[in-house]
């Protein structure tokens, strides 16, 4: 193996630890998803574009995870410049859809979901593509948006809007919450 040759003591080493393991003649990482920790920590450290990377080649499913870790780093360094990229990448037409699907899954599990995030969801979610819309949409489920809308009085502002099918749907989405937040929603 070229790599034992020429990184013994490196290649030793990490065997050791039991990051790498050997089959032979093949070197691979214990797990998979540190192979795509360490890709994406690369891919951004080299300011690589994904959306070059993703157009110049077939966008096979097994990008998904890479894709999911490369966002994962960059929304880490800068929480802005990721949502441009969000913007990018959602609305050009080349982008597969598993692939716009991954990104509102992922952006689903936010702990922590940013004020420009939000702003992000909203625009699409007024988008001609119905697809992308609800997609947006359903991004919202998860409760750390709930908690992020009800902080910013989104949520009120909805209930209250005088358009009763958005008052519908925003009371549906509280109640959506109702163990998780019992008493929030009992306030509302």
């Amino acid at each position: 193996n070229k790599y034992k040759d020429t990184y013994p003591e490196i290649i030793d080493k990490l065997l050791n630890e039991e990051i790498l393991i050997s089959d032979k003649s093949r070197l691979s990482f214990f797990h998979e998803s540190f192979y795509d920790y360490l890709y994406a920590r690369m891919f951004v450290a080299n300011e690589r574009d994904l959306l070059e990377f993703l157009l110049s080649q077939e966008q096979h499913l097994f990008l998904r995870s890479s894709v999911r870790q490369i966002l994962t780093h960059e929304r880490a360094q800068n929480v802005d410049e990721c949502r441009n990229r969000l913007i990018t990448l959602l609305e050009h037409n080349s982008i597969r859809f598993h692939i716009k699907r991954l990104i509102f899954q992922w952006m689903r599990t936010f702990p922590d979901p940013q004020l420009v995030e939000w702003e992000l969801l909203e625009k699409l979610m007024q988008s001609d593509d119905s697809a992308l819309a609800s997609w947006a949409e359903s991004v919202l489920n998860g409760s750390a948006w709930f908690s992020l809308l009800d902080e910013i009085g989104g949520i009120d502002s909805e209930l209250s809007c005088g358009d009763t099918e958005r008052e519908m749907r925003a009371a549906q989405y509280v109640a959506r919450f109702c163990q998780e937040f019992q008493d929030r929603v009992g306030d509302i």
